[in-house]
């Protein structure tokens, strides 16, 4: 399974970004604070599909589409925010509180 070509998907409605992985979802819930700054909250992978990378995946497209359209991150989300103090090159975009 190439994570690389499966694509991640902003579903504006359900509030959260998404990815089918066969045939589950992986999702990220969000919630935007202010024009320019996210509060992503909740990471969730099916339990079929763990420990295949996909919440790594989620995470790094989720932060690239953000660092792309000018989001600022607020990682409330304990998963992410772990991932983020283990990889520095995402600090650009996070904030510590609402800005």
């Amino acid at each position: 399974m190439d994570l690389n070509q499966i694509p991640l998907e902003r579903n504006i409605s359900k509030s959260r970004f998404e990815m089918l992985v066969e045939g589950h979802y992986v999702i990220i819930m969000y919630e935007m604070l202010n024009d320019h700054t996210i509060n992503l909250y909740h990471t969730e992978v099916d339990p079929a599909l763990e420990g295949k990378g996909v919440g790594r995946a989620i995470v790094i497209k989720t932060l690239e589409y953000c660092r792309v359209h000018g989001l600022k991150v607020l990682p409330s989300c304990p998963y992410i925010s772990k991932f983020i103090l283990k990889h520095p090159e995402w600090q650009d975009i996070v904030v510590s509180s609402q800005e």
